[in-house]
């Protein structure tokens, strides 16, 4: 019996939390602590298992939360099954200070038991040790890196004092605008606009869709100016 909670104490017999057991006698019922340190709560496809980590782990896994989803010593991961369901989700670190969060899917109803390495494969989002997160890989190189489609209903972007001017002064008295014999020249040798990345560039570094739609505009707005020109040009022919 536990007469306080301070300092370590041994049981002589389980303790009752409401209908259920805290039990280190193997019970699958209320909350284990299992004979390896791990923590079980409830028992069936409904436990949430706190689990540390293991000489053997490979990825540098440290501890875990599972839900569903329980980890032994030879980094084996297995999911409860109900009849219907067998799937689960566990919350991974490892001693980088990164963190997984990982889901495998349900395929059946019956026990399934995975290896570290696939349950590694199924992470769903990455966080890692400076705040970088990825979604659809374990690698990001910003500080929201996605390797999948976006589905979104509107993206604001806010310039800042790292994005370029923004280029109303295309229309100031004093812009120095390119004669289009001297743009026809540097499409022949380059093979691209003025101020547009290359494909090589895009493929290396992406393209910055704040960047890309300001230099979009500035040749939008270029163009029109081309376009007052060759109407004055053309109105002065008509009158000749």
């Amino acid at each position: 019996m536990i007469s306080n909670n301070l300092g370590n104490h041994t049981t002589q017999q389980n303790i009752k939390l409401g209908n259920y057991w805290l039990s280190n006698d193997g019970s699958d019922k209320g909350l284990q602590i299992k004979s390896d340190g791990n923590i079980q709560v409830g028992n069936g496809i409904t436990q949430v298992n706190i689990g540390g980590s293991y000489s053997n782990a490979p990825y540098y896994l440290s501890s875990y939360i599972g839900f569903n989803a329980q980890r032994n010593s030879q980094g084996q991961w297995l999911f409860k099954g109900d009849g219907g369901n067998n799937g689960g989700v566990a919350v991974i670190a490892d001693v980088s200070g990164n963190i997984r969060f990982v889901s495998v899917a349900s395929n059946g109803g019956s026990d399934k038991s995975i290896d570290e390495t696939s349950m590694v494969n199924n992470t769903k989002l990455f966080i890692n040790n400076n705040g970088n997160i990825g979604i659809g890989t374990t690698t990001p190189r910003e500080k929201l890196t996605v390797k999948c489609k976006i589905l979104s209903e509107e993206i604001i972007v806010v310039l800042d004092a790292n994005t370029s001017s923004y280029p109303d002064y295309v229309f100031s008295d004093d812009y120095n605008l390119t004669s289009l014999h001297e743009i026809e020249l540097f499409i022949k040798k380059y093979k691209h606009l003025p101020d547009v990345p290359t494909v090589e560039e895009v493929k290396t570094e992406g393209m910055k869709l704040a960047e890309m739609n300001i230099i979009l505009l500035k040749k939008i707005e270029e163009l029109y100016l081309y376009v007052i020109e060759l109407k004055k040009e053309i109105n002065d022919l008509k009158s000749k």
